[in-house]
């Protein structure tokens, strides 16, 4: 009886084994997909970054364009102070100078603005590329071992599913249907260790006698309390 009963504890361990590939088998894609989306975000964050940056270096351009003209056109205005015969021509000839100085102000002053706003953003971005290649080493490294260890799961479980054949080939039928119908029952735990006294699926405290009894291993006792089988294993 007593290598049955070890033979049940080795069986509890295989499904316990099992129970967490299977449960690798469904979380392991989903944390595969979570670093992909991670790192996807991190490149659209420098993507946008970059175009933001570059959408800036666009308008200073077209500032530096609009500043250039305007001082083109206040040189040929004042230029033409010299030919002005009438108070009204020169009065007329002033507030268009006027009008010119003001844009090159404003155009000088939306640079300078610009010239701040692309400091920020190049700052920014060199951030970002440093951030996305940092997370591209560290995810890049686990996600090549979770897509490793995905490939190989279905492998593993196909070899744990053998032993386990191979293992209640040699358990008597009447103790795999008590196994079978209480690990249904205790989700998945049928078989656990005494620990300090105390069933190891329940915690609650068992009898000297009890203890005595499982102590022996010659039959299969379950616990009062939780209904499992309770194993004594140094």
């Amino acid at each position: 009886m007593e290598e049955e009963l070890m033979m049940l504890l080795r069986l509890q361990e295989m499904d316990d084994e099992l129970s967490s590939l299977e449960r690798a088998k469904v979380e392991l894609p989903k944390r595969i997909e979570a670093l992909e989306e991670k790192l996807k975000e991190a490149s659209q964050r420098l993507d946008d970054g970059k175009a933001a940056l570059e959408q800036l270096k666009k308008k200073k351009r077209h500032s530096e364009l609009e500043l250039q003209d305007a001082e083109a056109g206040l040189k040929e205005l004042q230029a033409k102070m010299y030919e002005v015969k009438t108070n009204k021509e020169y009065d007329a000839l002033q507030s268009e100078i006027g009008s010119k100085k003001e844009k090159i102000s404003n155009s000088e002053e939306e640079i300078l603005s610009l010239m701040s706003q692309i400091e920020e953003a190049e700052e920014e971005v060199e951030r970002q590329e440093e951030s996305f290649h940092s997370l591209s080493e560290e995810s890049g490294s686990e996600l090549k071992a979770q897509k490793k260890d995905l490939a190989t799961l279905e492998e593993k479980i196909a070899i744990k599913k053998s032993e386990r054949d191979n293992l209640i080939a040699h358990i008597p039928q009447n103790m795999l249907s008590v196994y079978e119908r209480i690990s249904k029952g205790k989700g998945g735990l049928a078989v656990v260790k005494v620990r300090r006294g105390a069933c190891g699926g329940c915690f609650k405290s068992l009898p000297p006698q009890k203890i005595q009894e499982i102590r022996r291993r010659d039959k299969l006792i379950t616990c009062e309390n939780c209904g499992r089988i309770l194993i004594w294993d140094q």
